[in-house]
């Protein structure tokens, strides 16, 4: 038997969701904010396990960050909510968002070790080798010669991780986070379905408007870490 679906739209009710919705924001900023720090952490360690950490630690980077890349960020969700208590039980304990929180650092902690690598890679070495030849040393060159370049290399990739992040924190409604997803779904499902197209459009509409917000910052920086740069075909 066939079922069509059929949804009236009515434009008036979006503004109401929109704010309703947005009350839930503290909890996407807080899950955000945090895998993007403790990615950016991991993310740090990785990349200098796979250019300065020799064979054995880069071996063991590259298993990670394939793992982390080849793995859904739902089933990670998933696999981390019903399995980690499993093997410890104190953790059935914890909040469900310390979940979606672990999973998002884990695969973020992936992309951006992946992101300052590469970033690190471009800066051309003989610049390395040009400070070390008048008189700086290792460190010297990289806190003022690497880095700078380095750094505003990645700020558009850094700024497109944050927007992917921040995407996939609409997940944490999987398992019963309320976040702007989870609050989305809460006003969905206390009309019983009569209103879930216009739930939806304000949802979307707020993730859209964060990402263009997102974009907008990312751009500033761009301009002002790119701000005296040389760029050379």
């Amino acid at each position: 038997m066939q079922t069509s679906y059929t949804f009236e739209l009515h434009a008036e009710l979006i503004p109401g969701f929109i704010s309703t919705i947005l009350t839930a924001l503290p909890m996407t900023v807080y899950l955000l904010a945090y895998s993007l720090l403790f990615g950016l952490v991991i993310g740090l360690l990785l990349t200098f396990a796979q250019l300065r950490g020799g064979r054995v630690l880069a071996s063991l980077a590259h298993g990670y960050i394939s793992l982390m890349r080849g793995v859904p960020s739902l089933v990670l969700i998933f696999l981390l909510f019903m399995g980690l208590p499993q093997v410890m039980p104190v953790l059935a304990k914890l909040p469900k968002s310390t979940f979606i929180l672990a999973a998002m650092t884990l695969i973020s902690s992936a992309n951006l070790g992946e992101m300052m690598r590469s970033s690190y890679l471009a800066v051309e070495h003989g610049q390395t080798e040009a400070a070390l030849s008048v008189g700086m040393t290792e460190v010297q060159a990289l806190r003022r010669i690497v880095l700078p370049q380095a750094v505003a290399i990645a700020v558009p990739n850094l700024g497109n991780n944050v927007i992917s992040i921040f995407k996939e924190t609409a997940l944490a409604f999987s398992i019963g986070t309320l976040d702007l997803m989870g609050r989305a779904q809460t006003i969905s499902q206390a009309s019983y379905g009569a209103s879930r197209l216009e739930v939806y459009i304000s949802a979307a509409i707020i993730y859209w408007g964060i990402c263009l917000l997102l974009q907008l910052v990312t751009t500033i920086i761009e301009r002002a870490t790119s701000r005296g740069r040389t760029v050379t075909a």
